[in-house]
C-alpha cells in the first residue's frame, strides 16, 4: 500500500528553535495528520515547539482538531524557571496563527483535568515534570480522559539524567504491538491506549506492528527528514542557494526517497 505521508511532500517548522523536541517534530507533524484527532491536549508546552508542530499540522492538513496546551509557564527544576516573556511569546504566536482552534490553559495539570470529559482526547502528549512519581501521576490521572482508540506520547523516555524517571514508566507500559519508541535525543514514546485498536491510517498500524527492520527504517526516514529541514534552513542563511539546493538533492532527497521506496512510502516509479 502506498503511504503518502505529509513530510514526504515537504515540511518546514514555523518555529525554528532547537530544543530537545526538534528530532521528533516531523513525526509529530505526520502523527496529527494520520490520526486526525478531534481533541489534542499537551501537558507541558514550555516554548511551544512540540505543541505548535501539532497545530501547524492541523492548520496545513485540515484535520478539524481542537488543541489545548496546559502549562503554568513558570518552569520547574528540570526545565528551569523562565520569565514571563516566554508565555507572552507563546501566546502571541498562538493568537497570530492558530487562534481559531488552539487554546492555552495557564494552570496546573490537575486543575485542567476537570475541563475534559472521560474518553474525549484523541492525542495526549505528556511532557511535564520528569520524576517517576510526577509522570506516573500525570499518566494515571489523564489516561481515563483518552479515547479507547487514542494515542499517548511521552517525551524523554530515553533520558537517564539524575531525577528523571520517565524511562521507568515507559518500561512499565511499553508493550509489543501497542508501543513504539524513537530513541533519538532524549527519546519519544508512542503508545496506543487499547491493544485492539486498528487505525484508518495504514502507517499507524504498521508503526505499532513494526519489527526491528521496519523500526530502523522508520527511524532512518525521520532522521533524514530532520537533515533536510536543517539544510533548508541553511538556504536562508547563505547566498549560494543553487549550490545548497544541489547539496540537499544529492545528500538528502535521494537517500530519503530510497528509504521511502524500501519502506513502501512512495511508488517505485516516482522520479
Amino acid at each position: 500500500m502506498i503511504l503518502n505521508l505529509p513530510t514526504l511532500k515537504g515540511f518546514t517548522p514555523r518555529r525554528s528553535e532547537t530544543t530537545a523536541w526538534s528530532d521528533h517534530a516531523p513525526f509529530g507533524y505526520d502523527l496529527v495528520a494520520e490520526l486526525q484527532p478531534r481533541l489534542l491536549v499537551e501537558l507541558g508546552a514550555h516554548t511551544g515547539q512540540s505543541y505548535f508542530t501539532f497545530c501547524q499540522s492541523v492548520s496545513e492538513n485540515g484535520t478539524d482538531t481542537l488543541c489545548y496546551a496546559v502549562d503554568t509557564w513558570k518552569g520547574d527544576q528540570h526545565a528551569g524557571f523562565y520569565p514571563e516573556s516566554v508565555y507572552r511569546d507563546v501566546k502571541a504566536h498562538n493568537q497570530e496563527l492558530y487562534g481559531g482552534f488552539s487554546y492555552l490553559l495557564r494552570m496546573t495539570f490537575d486543575e485542567a483535568r476537570a475541563q475534559f470529559s472521560e474518553e474525549s482526547i484523541g492525542l495526549l502528549h505528556i511532557d511535564g515534570y520528569h520524576t517517576y512519581e510526577a509522570v506516573r501521576h500525570d499518566y494515571d490521572n489523564w489516561l481515563p480522559r483518552v479515547r479507547p482508540d487514542g494515542i499517548v506520547l511521552l517525551h524523554d523516555v530515553a533520558a537517564r539524567h539524575p531525577g528523571y524517571g520517565v524511562w521507568r514508566l515507559w518500561e512499565e507500559i511499553a508493550r509489543p504491538g501497542c508501543s513504539f519508541m524513537f530513541d533519538q535525543g532524549s527519546g519519544l514514546g508512542v503508545v496506543k491506549k487499547s491493544p485492539d485498536t486498528r487505525f484508518t491510517s495504514e502507517f499507524l498500524n504498521r508503526l505499532f506492528a513494526a519489527d526491528e527492520r521496519e523500526r530502523k527504517m522508520i527511524m532512518n526516514y525521520y532522521a533524514l527528514v530532520c537533515d533536510r529541514i536543517r539544510l533548508h534552513r541553511m538556504i536562508g542563511a547563505r547566498n549560494d542557494r543553487r549550490r545548497i539546493r544541489r547539496l540537499i538533492k544529492n545528500r538528502i532527497v535521494a537517500p530519503l526517497r530510497g528509504v521511502a521506496r524500501v519502506f513502501g512510502l512512495v511508488p517505485k516509479s516516482d522520479p
